[in-house]
């Protein structure tokens, strides 16, 4: 038996759009809402060579592509919608992954009601939200310090954003 004795690491990084309520040209946009500097400076630095655009239904298409590529609390994964596969076509976990059929059926079910589900989330999120400029962060913990805790702390100072998780 190998025993990995050294560093291991299990790095994740983490997207977030966030709807701004103006247009970010100057530092003192940010801060107005991050009160932490070094996170301000960061997240301006970041923020300043985008094209925000104003949130819109438009923006739909560019919000799915971002959901799919990850992980949202408030949207049920693909995979929860087995279960309910299951039991509707009296079928096991086991009959799925042995019997492509199955499968493949499973599969596609549960990809067209988790893209159902996302689009609803984004329809009310971009409702809820009513107006602002998009704008996109990535961070990563395997970057360090700072950026693990822009990765992993609520650093959004009240603004309504989605954080995708790509652990």
């Amino acid at each position: 038996m190998k025993i990995k004795s050294d560093f291991v690491t299990n790095s994740s990084s983490s997207s977030f759009i966030v709807i701004w309520p103006c247009k970010i040209n100057h530092l003192e946009d940010v801060t107005k809402y991050i009160k932490r500097h070094d996170f301000a400076e960061i997240i301006f630095g970041n923020a300043i060579g985008q094209d925000a655009k104003k949130l819109s239904s438009r923006c739909t298409k560019n919000f799915i592509y971002e959901l799919e590529s990850g992980y949202v609390h408030a949207i049920k994964d693909r995979w929860h919608y087995e279960k309910d596969f299951c039991k509707r076509q009296g079928v096991t976990m086991n009959d799925i992954w042995d019997n492509p059929y199955w499968r493949e059926l499973c599969q596609q079910e549960c990809e067209i009601l988790h893209i159902e589900g996302i689009k609803k989330f984004i329809k009310n999120f971009i409702e809820e939200t009513e107006k602002g400029y998009v704008y996109y962060f990535e961070y990563a913990d395997e970057d360090g310090g700072i950026f693990t805790e822009l990765e992993h702390k609520n650093n959004w100072g009240g603004l309504p954003h989605i954080r995708i998780s790509r652990h």
